[in-house]
């Protein structure tokens, strides 16, 4: 394979949908896939045609963004400089983005999200971070519907 994958994750819904991935290929386009969902149906598959995927679309990077707004926002380090510039995608514009949003500023001001400041000092450093605050966890998929 000459797949460089950056965010990767597979997981089945129901055993009828198949399993869901997201890679970015070599082109640096970023796709979703879903593969064939039974076994040896897939075997079958990746033996008659090379490969087991049924559909494979490629992912518009605001997509791709708000996906890594939602997943990174559920857990505990929340959403980081150095998690989103690992993702690919240019953190220096994205946290100018969501900083300047309405919805993010109402929702700071509910205390229901927190902007953490970067820290630095000779033993520790600290990526700045946008999380849920105890009261966000417990409304986090509203938080994340209305950031989106």
């Amino acid at each position: 394979h000459t797949h460089a994958h950056t965010h990767t994750t597979h997981h089945n819904t129901a055993h009828r949908s198949g399993a869901h991935g997201r890679f970015m290929a070599v082109d640096g386009v970023r796709r979703a896939t879903i593969q064939t969902p039974s076994p040896d149906t897939w075997l079958a598959e990746v033996e008659s045609r090379g490969h087991g995927t049924r559909v494979s679309r490629v992912v518009p990077p605001d997509e791709f963004e708000m996906s890594l707004l939602a997943t990174l926002l559920r857990t505990r380090e929340g959403l980081t400089r150095t998690a989103v510039q690992q993702a690919g995608v240019d953190a220096d514009l994205f946290f100018q983005k969501l900083l300047q949003s309405g919805q993010f500023r109402e929702l700071v001001t509910q205390g229901l999200l927190e902007h953490i400041q970067p820290t630095a000092n000779q033993t520790s450093f600290r990526s700045e971070a946008i999380r849920a605050t105890p009261a966000g966890w417990n409304v986090l998929d509203s938080v994340v519907a209305r950031l989106m």
